[in-house]
């Protein structure tokens, strides 16, 4: 486009000048060469000018940057397994205690002593200990608590020796030599005047009770 309006500008510039004169012509020639060479150029530069503009990649902002990173660690939290669920153990059962011991000879001796010195012999009866007419016969009762004691509703028959002792209200025997048993006779304060060593003694003296 250029070029062909230099050429009409040289066309015009000859047909106006009849003798145009030789130097004025070869520079009209010169600068209209210059001009379609600019002209390039201009054309060039702003061709390359385009290609660079569009070939840039746009710059990414900071947020664009630390996005992927964002994914990869919200990807990695996703899968990471769960930490496992820490079972509940059975409850290891609670062991029984065993059964106590026969009483020592020393003990039932000190429960025999007692049961003399405190007055029981008076009440009760022990064949070959004592012959007592009051309160229930007790030659036996070694075999005959275990009976009772299921009938009250306690633990064994060592329990129902203890308390008919500290609570003698607590269980009254249905019979006695003279007929039932009456309430109230026999002493309420063994459970206080008695070390529980001396009561654990006249339980095992009387548990030995048995078999006559």
């Amino acid at each position: 486009m250029i070029h062909h309006r230099l050429y009409i500008l040289e066309e015009y510039i000859l047909a106006t000048n009849e003798q145009p004169d030789g130097i004025l012509l070869t520079l009209v020639r010169y600068v209209l060469n210059v001009t379609v060479v600019v002209g390039g150029l201009v054309l060039v530069a702003g061709l390359l000018f385009i290609l660079v503009t569009r070939a840039k990649p746009e710059p990414q902002t900071e947020e664009g940057q630390q996005q992927p990173v964002a994914q990869v660690q919200s990807v990695a939290t996703a899968t990471q397994p769960a930490p496992p669920t820490p079972t509940s153990q059975p409850a290891t059962p609670a062991t029984e205690a065993p059964p106590a011991a026969p009483a020592g000879p020393e003990v039932i001796a000190m429960g025999k002593e007692l049961f003399q010195s405190q007055g029981c012999a008076g009440c009760h009866t022990i064949e070959g200990v004592a012959q007592g007419m009051v309160g229930p016969d007790l030659t036996d009762i070694g075999d005959e608590a275990e009976e009772l004691a299921k009938e009250a509703g306690v633990a064994d028959a060592a329990e129902y020796i203890r308390q008919s002792i500290v609570d003698p209200n607590a269980f009254i025997a249905p019979e006695c030599p003279t007929g039932p048993c009456p309430s109230g006779v026999m002493p309420q304060n063994f459970g206080s005047t008695l070390s529980e060593e001396q009561i654990n003694a006249l339980v095992q003296y009387l548990l030995a009770q048995k078999g006559r």
